[in-house]
Order: C-alpha cells, then sequence, then structure tokens
C-alpha cells in the first residue's frame, strides 16, 4: 500500500507526494486525499519515458477527488483516471470542461464530475479548490501586439491553476502548465497572491519558453508570498526532464524556501514551523535486485526498506543513483537522463578509475618496461584509465541475509584496448551490499598476469550538493581527512613538494569548510579525521541547515584524496579516496609516501568503502 494512505498528517500541516511530471497527491489532517494531474500508463515507450514502470504502488492510492489542470494527454490521461474511477467509483473529479468531456467519452460517469472554472471556487469535503488562469486564454495576435516571447495557448484550450485551502486551512497552490511570464503579469499572479497559498507547486523548464524558467519561478514565489516551492514538470520525458537541484540553486537563501520531493516520496510541510519531514513508500515485497528500464536503457534496481539505487553495467558499471528513502536524501550526483550521463560519465555516480587521475604525458617505466598510456585528457595527459567508461558484466545479484547485493567484474586481457598500452591482464570485482544503516562498497582486483603489476586505484565518487533536498549548497560543509597537500601543476601533475596545510585547511579537519561557489582541485595525503567516535579514514559532508550529515569511509589502504568540484556551482563534489598519489609510478618519493604499489602474479588486493547517512528528524513525534 502506498505510504500516503496510512501516513497521519497533523493539524496545521500538509502532507504532498510527487509522482513525476504534474502528477501530485494532497493530503490533509482530516485524511481527504486529492490527487492531481495523475500521468501513470502502463504501455510505457522505452525511448520516451525516462522510468521503465510506472511509480511504485501508486494505483495504491486511494484519492477522495481528481484535480485536473488542462487537457492536455500528460495531464488528463484517461486510462489513469479510468484506473482509479473502477475501483470504487466514488471519486469527484474536477476539472476544465474539455477535460471533462475527455473522460466522460471514456465511460467516467458525468455526475461525479464537476467543472472547475477561473475564478470559481468549489467545496469538496471541507477543501475549498479555487480555479484561476495559468494562461490567459488569448490568442497569438495579441501575443505579438504585446511583443511577448511565449506562446499563447489557442482558444478552446482551458489551462487552469488552483489554490486549495485544504481542511486544516493552508493554501497549496497548483500551477499547472503556467505561461512564461505569468510573474509578470499581475492579472494573473494577484488572485493567487490574493488567496494567500503557503506551498506552491510549480511547473518550471531551463530552456523551454512555454513555461517559466528558473528566475521567473524565484519571482513568481516571491510575489504570491509563498513560503515553500517545489517543482514540478521534470522526470518523466526523457528528453523533457531537468535537474531540480540546479532550480534550487536559482533562489536566494532568503525568501521562499525551495524543496525537491523525492520521486515517488512525499513531504510534510508545517509552514507555521518552517518544517519538512520526508517519507517513502513502505516496501511491501522483499528487498530486491531487479532488471529495469531507466530512459530507454536496461539498469539495474536495489530497492530496500532504507535505499533505492540504480545501477548501469554498461559505461563503467557506475551506481549512478543512491537515495535515502527515510531522509529524503539524494546522496550521489545523478544524471538527468541516459544522454546526460553518457556525455560525462565520470561526473556522476562512484566510477572506478585505474590508474587514478593522471599519470604525465601517459609515460612511465617501472624494472624496464616502458608504458605508453593513451593521451585521453586535453592537457596532453592520460587521466583516469578506461574502467570507469568501459561496460562490466554482472557477476552476481541477489539478497543475502536480508541485504541486497550486485557484483560487477571487469577483466583486462589481450582483446583490451586498455591491454595495448597495460600489458597485465587483471580481474576487479565491485560489489556493493545494502545494508539498513548503510551501503558497502567491497573492491577487489587480481593480477592474472606473469609480471608484477603496477596497481594504483580510486574511486572518483560524486556526492549532490546540497544532498538534502530541502537543504541549500551554501550551507554544506566538507570536512576530510587531510595531512598535507601535494603540490599540483596547472595540469594537476604532482610538483614532488608537500605543502603544510594553511591555516584555512585546517577546517578540512574541524568545523569543515565551505565547498559552494568556488573551485577545488586539490591533492592532499591522508590522516583520519579525529572523531568522537574515534578515528576516521574518510569524509563527512555536513548540511548545517538541516543538520543532515554524509559519512563516507574508506579503509586503510586508501591513503590520499583528490577533491574537486568542477569549477564549484556545479552541484556536486568529488572526494576522491586513492590508493596512491597522482603520476606515483613517476614520483620520486619513496612507496610509503606515495603509496606506489605492485601487485605480484596472482596476488590479490581487496578493500571496502562504506556511505552512511545521518538526518535529525526535526518535527516527528
Amino acid at each position: 500500500m502506498h505510504a500516503l494512505n496510512t501516513e497521519i498528517i497533523k493539524p496545521g500541516t500538509a502532507g504532498i507526494a510527487w509522482f513525476g511530471q504534474n502528477s501530485f497527491a494532497v493530503k490533509d489532517s482530516q485524511g481527504v486525499i486529492i490527487l492531481i494531474d495523475p500521468y501513470f500508463p502502463l504501455n510505457r515507450d522505452p525511448d520516451k519515458f525516462l522510468h521503465g514502470n510506472i511509480p511504485d504502488y501508486v494505483y495504491d492510492l486511494q484519492p477522495d477527488i481528481i484535480l485536473l489542470t488542462h487537457d492536455h494527454s500528460d495531464h488528463t490521461d484517461v486510462e489513469t483516471v479510468l484506473g482509479y474511477w473502477n475501483k470504487t467509483k466514488q471519486i469527484t473529479i474536477v476539472g476544465p470542461a474539455e477535460s471533462l468531456s475527455r473522460l466522460a467519452a471514456g465511460g467516467i460517469a458525468k455526475d461525479h464530475m464537476v467543472q472547475a472554472d477561473p475564478g470559481g471556487s468549489l467545496e469538496i469535503k471541507g477543501n475549498m479548490i479555487n480555479g484561476l488562469y495559468s494562461k490567459h486564454p488569448e490568442g497569438t495576435a495579441a501575443k505579438t501586439a504585446r511583443g511577448m516571447e511565449n506562446p499563447m495557448p489557442a482558444p478552446g484550450t482551458t489551462h487552469l491553476g488552483y489554490v486549495i485551502k485544504n481542511g486544516d486551512g493552508i493554501g497549496i497552490y497548483v500551477s499547472g502548465d503556467c505561461q512564461r511570464d505569468l510573474a509578470e503579469r499581475k492579472d494573473l499572479w494577484e488572485p493567487i497572491r490574493n488567496l494567500a497559498p503557503r506551498i506552491g507547486l510549480l511547473t518550471t523548464h531551463p530552456t523551454e519558453g512555454e513555461f517559466p524558467f528558473f528566475a521567473d519561478t524565484v519571482k513568481l514565489s516571491q510575489k504570491i508570498g509563498l513560503d515553500f516551492a517545489v517543482p514540478a514538470h521534470y522526470e518523466c520525458f526523457s528528453s523533457r526532464t531537468y535537474d531540480p537541484f540546479q532550480w534550487q540553486r536559482s533562489f536566494p537563501f532568503y525568501g521562499p524556501r525551495p524543496v525537491i520531493i523525492p520521486y515517488n516520496g512525499f513531504a510534510v510541510f508545517d509552514p507555521e514551523k518552517s518544517i519538512v519531514r520526508y517519507g517513502y513508500s513502505k516496501i511491501d515485497s522483499p528487498p530486491k535486485v531487479e532488471k529495469v528500464r531507466w530512459s530507454g536503457k536496461e539498469v539495474y534496481r536495489i530497492c530496500t526498506e532504507s535505499w533505492d539505487g540504480l545501477l548501469d553495467p554498461a559505461i563503467g558499471g557506475n551506481l549512478i543513483q543512491l537515495t535515502h528513502r527515510q531522509s529524503g536524501c539524494e546522496i550521489l550526483h545523478r544524471p538527468m537522463n541516459y544522454e546526460t550521463y553518457a556525455a560525462r560519465p565520470r561526473i556522476f555516480g562512484i566510477p572506478v578509475i585505474l590508474p587514478p587521475n593522471r599519470i604525465n604525458k601517459g609515460r612511465f617505466k617501472v624494472h624496464g618496461r616502458e608504458y605508453t598510456m593513451v593521451i585521453n585528457s586535453p592537457d596532453g595527459h592520460h587521466c583516469h584509465g578506461p574502467l570507469s567508461l568501459d561496460s562490466w558484466k554482472i557477476t552476481e545479484f541477489g539478497v543475502e541475509g536480508g541485504n541486497p547485493f550486485i557484483t560487477l567484474s571487469y577483466e583486462n586481457s589481450e582483446d583490451n584496448e586498455f591491454y595495448q598500452s597495460f600489458p597485465h591482464e587483471f580481474t576487479v570485482l565491485n560489489t556493493y551490499r545494502f545494508e539498513p544503516g548503510r551501503v558497502v562498497q567491497k573492491v577487489s582486483c587480481k593480477n592474472l598476469s606473469s609480471e608484477p603489476m603496477p596497481f594504483g586505484i580510486g574511486l572518483h565518487t560524486a556526492f549532490s550538493i546540497p544532498f538534502d533536498m530541502s537543504g541549500r549548497a551554501i550551507q554544506v560543509k566538507l570536512l576530510l581527512p587531510v595531512d598535507k597537500r601535494w603540490e599540483l601543476d596547472e595540469a594537476s601533475i604532482p610538483t614532488g613538494y608537500m605543502a603544510p596545510l594553511q591555516s584555512i585547511e585546517d577546517n578540512y579537519r574541524s568545523s569543515g569548510i565551505p565547498i559552494d561557489d568556488q573551485g577545488i582541485r586539490d591533492h592532499y595525503s591522508g590522516k583520519p579525521l579525529d572523531t568522537d567516535k574515534g578515528p576516521l579514514n574518510g569524509t563527512i559532508l555536513k548540511d548545517t541547515g538541516t543538520g543532515a550529515e554524509i559519512i563516507y569511509t574508506a579503509e586503510k589502504s586508501f591513503t590520499h584524496w583528490m577533491i574537486w568540484n568542477d569549477g564549484g556551482s556545479s552541484g556536486y563534489i568529488c572526494p576522491e579516496p586513492m590508493t596512491w598519489v597522482i603520476d606515483a609510478p613517476n614520483s620520486k618519493h619513496p612507496p610509503h609516501i606515495s603509496g606506489y604499489k605492485e601487485l605480484l602474479p596472482g596476488e590479490i588486493w581487496e578493500d571496502e568503502l562504506q556511505i552512511r547517512i545521518s538526518r535529525p528528524e526535526k518535527g516527528k513525534e
């Protein structure tokens, strides 16, 4: 059963679930559920839909009211509405005339439909529903006369927004597909403001001129006096989605608070206390690993009571999404769609890099053998190796002791292009195990060749900034287990000089360093952090606003760290644990300093890393 059915909403709060696009469910303290623009077709073209399956348990929802904004197929879907109607035939359906006509033709009884009109109000089960124009019903001639940039709807399509006053008197604004310049049209936004909404469910897009851009959404939120703004109209179609965290960055630190509701999750809003509490549907089935379609590609989904992850074996064997269900934290930097991922796969998830970072001009010499590796970076060096880009094999997956796991393997052999520049046969195994309190990653490498193999490995781990969906990037700080900084040249190759930490770098070990809006590209030798629970060879990401923390720990082999954030304001930070320093085979420092290592024939190296999350449950009674 969907969790929103059983979630108890306390007086003075509002529960809101989101299922992609403009599909929301709103619940008040009387238990009344309003389902907005439900769009859950079962037959899903994998080249069109981002998710191959409908949201979990969505048809278990028990709505009292279905509210439709306009007669477009992704807002008025006969199949979906019939799916709910056929269960009870007791639902009241509210929408513009065109939507109701479409549903009536599909077989839904007209006596359960109520037409909504702009400027009109309806009271249904203690909820007051106020209709408003989202797009003014004028044609393109009027648009040209005013010099508007965005097209207006043709006459005959009524685009409505609504302000719902729920049973607790909390106003919730639903924009629907609102017009581009809504924030500039006082005749449209002033009636919204007069109804005093506290929460806004707002359609937006960064580039499509039909809808308000991110900055326009900020203006609208401010003008209508919202406490909370929630983005809508994404994560449904692969080609028409966007990064909600970039939307979130558009909001200033003051004023309306941008809040992202996780896909198929819900949030409980308390406007008076300015509290947001997250939740997900409880998993009725046991923890599982399953093949699913995502953005037209076959990937593996790992789902437990605590975690929801997506893993792609085709590019880098990468865990490209990791969501902590109870806290509503999006831990890893995840791509919007597969096209975005394929363009720059190393900035998402946890790519394995071997060798880690750069080899100077792609050359080094060991035991009289000279290695000439492919130059694959713009600055003329070899960078990160092929494991983060090539396909991996799924070796095994399943559930053991109630905990799902998945193991991938990468083999370097004479058939591989990498073997031509790195002539060693080896196998790398990468296993993820999803436990209630943590995700454990075990990485191993076996030298299958007959000669010692230079060995350095790392993880290009990319954490989302912010990672708490109600947090702000400017409030996130990073603690890093640093000891000395390796001086780097312009191409990020160590000069050989190791510098003591500067005063600001000392904060990496104590209070943390803000990581937003400043470019970071530094390389350190490691020394475990001193914590109240003992030494920690790992990083801590702290959201100082919400109190949420990501604790990312590595075992003893990972003695070096690269920290990089792609110039700042990119939406992610990469604290990269590495077993050797950048360009270690060419380092003049001894192995105990550089981390340079060789695996003997048949030798196996293995180590573990883990991710944990903590978030205070503010407002929970």
